[in-house]
């Protein structure tokens, strides 16, 4: 009997003792489940706390920066941000423009076939559907339907989770956590903690693209300023010319008919005449360059005679000529037509030869010639003046530059005359090239695109504009 009662109490205590160590196996090892889950929800949250900071101190490197953070605390193989965009049908496509990966994973932001994303013709309509319902995507990649593995598994993901995100209220993209290395079941913790991390990023992004039509509209702003500037200045420029030639010629008519001298009166009051009228062509030229600036006016382009245009050119400075004794030649065949706006090469031709007088000595010369290669038409401006030196050209040939020299009569200028000449005649897709030596003269050339086919139709239908 007593030896009954001992087994029994070993067994008894026995099996107290167990249950207490099972219990505090069991609490334990809870415990140490529910440190696990702290800890990984403190690391989300802190790496969501800088995801954030970063995103909104704004700029594309800085969304790179943060999703960095995210990679961290996800342990994902790979995060990658798709964004979405319309075709010309406007069917919905997408295409990748973030990626982090994780040592040892292949990075797919160079794949090409993730730039352009068809969500309706690549297999991803279901993934379309759930987004534009907020919903995530999510799972195994062996579990999807088979139009969906080929592409997910061409780049050996196997699990993954997908969150749409949201800009100015409508579905703009998706945010995509891969896993490479093993199936991965994506917890509530996970989800939930990811989807904030999708809101933020759509809030950045939305913040990002207002941020850049603000910019945009503030470079509008600047360059109607600088448009407006430089109109003024370019009228101011290419009318004082003529200008002063008018109140020149006025004193010396004044003179003849003081000194009663027939002839050099008449002479003189055609001089007038013709700068009268010249100057009031370049004033409509001014005005159309203007309408330009502002968008309202478009190559106008039609085939016109290039020695006519040249001519009429020459006739603005021939007040100019007269007075610096300079010799105008213009060697160009009276049948050259070519293929432009007439106005806006009127303008280049005008201010050209208005600097070939500007800098070229009394008694010297200024030679105009045409030639053809195989892709342009060359029309060349020489003198025989000052010249410059090769960093004086470089200078010039500088976007923007408004570089001003007096003439070799004191004339001034702007400094805008090229800068007008280089726009014109990039806008016909052509170049302007200066060749200068010091006290050796200077030669600009305009070189314009030959355009023969609809140069020889436009010949044949309409003739040539004068």
């Amino acid at each position: 009997m007593e030896r009954a009662q001992f087994f029994y109490d070993i067994t008894y205590y026995s099996a107290i003792v167990l249950g207490m160590i099972v219990f505090q196996l069991y609490y334990t090892g809870n415990t140490l489940r529910i440190e696990k889950l702290l800890t990984n929800q403190i690391q989300y949250e802190k790496s969501l706390n800088e995801f954030s900071e970063t995103l909104l101190s704004g700029g594309q490197s800085k969304l790179e920066e943060g999703v960095k953070k995210l990679l961290e605390a996800s342990k994902a193989s790979r995060i990658y941000v798709f964004e979405n965009f319309t075709d010309k049908l406007g069917a919905l496509h997408t295409r990748q423009t973030i990626e982090v990966c994780s040592t040892g994973v292949t990075p797919q932001i160079n794949n090409a076939s993730l730039q352009d994303i068809s969500y309706s013709e690549h297999g991803f309509k279901r993934w379309a559907n759930r987004f534009q319902k907020n919903e995530i995507v999510m799972g195994a990649v062996d579990t999807f339907p088979a139009e969906e593995k080929l592409m997910l598994q061409s780049q050996g993901i196997k699990s993954l989770l997908a969150i749409p995100f949201v800009i100015e209220g409508k579905w703009a993209g998706l945010i995509g956590f891969d896993q490479v290395d093993r199936t991965r079941n994506w917890t509530d913790l996970d989800i939930n903690l990811l989807k904030t991390a999708a809101n933020i990023l759509g809030i950045a992004m939305e913040n990002n693209k207002q941020k850049k039509a603000i910019e945009a509209t503030l470079i509008k702003l600047e360059t109607a300023n600088q448009s407006k500037d430089r109109l003024f200045s370019i009228i101011a420029h290419d009318l004082i010319n003529p200008f002063n030639s008018l109140l020149g010629c006025s004193e010396i008519l004044v003179e003849s008919l003081q000194n009663k001298d027939i002839d050099d009166s008449i002479k003189t009051a055609h001089v007038i005449q013709e700068t009268s009228e010249s100057t009031f062509r370049l004033l409509e030229n001014l005005l159309l360059w203007s309408r330009t600036q502002t968008g309202k006016l478009k190559l106008n382009k039609e085939l016109f005679n290039l020695k006519a245009v040249i001519m009429n050119t020459t006739t603005l400075y021939h007040a100019n000529l007269l007075s610096k004794q300079l010799d105008l030649i213009c060697d160009i065949p009276e049948d050259i037509q070519l293929y432009g706006d007439k106005a806006m090469m009127d303008a280049v031709f005008r201010n050209l030869i208005n600097n070939a007088i500007k800098f070229t000595k009394p008694g010297g010369y200024i030679r105009i010639e045409y030639s053809k290669t195989q892709q342009y038409n060359l029309v060349s401006i020489k003198d025989s003046g000052i010249g410059m030196s090769k960093q004086k050209v470089e200078e010039l040939m500088k976007e923007q530059s408004t570089t001003s020299t007096k003439g070799t009569a004191g004339e001034s200028g702007t400094g805008l005359g090229l800068m007008l000449c280089k726009e014109f005649v990039e806008k016909h897709k052509g170049k302007i090239q200066i060749e200068s030596e010091p006290e050796n003269g200077t030669t600009f050339t305009v070189a314009l695109p030959v355009e023969t086919d609809r140069l020889m139709k436009e010949i044949d239908e309409v003739g040539v504009v004068e």
